[in-house]
């Protein structure tokens, strides 16, 4: 699934799509489910807010994805030095 179809928020779009881009590493893959996309990794994954009335939750949705891909980087550390 790609960005454009994942949402219909223009701003959302464009910040999956660097997030996309930037975190090549961590695997993530876009699921379609029901009323919401997800960004996961497999194991943990984040609700993308869809609808064009979400433009107002584009900045929360930066900071959670934010938190995300610090969250998973935490532990793609913690999981590698227990190798």
């Amino acid at each position: 699934m790609n960005p454009e179809k994942a949402t219909h928020c223009k701003e959302i779009c464009k910040i999956l799509k660097e997030a996309l881009h930037d975190n090549k590493d961590l695997n993530l893959s876009l699921k379609s489910g029901g009323k919401h996309a997800k960004l996961t990794d497999g194991v943990h994954s984040l609700t993308i807010p869809s609808s064009p009335s979400d433009r107002k939750s584009a900045k929360n949705f930066e900071k959670e994805l934010t938190e995300f891909v610090k969250k998973l980087r935490e532990n793609e550390i913690t999981h590698g030095a227990h190798e």
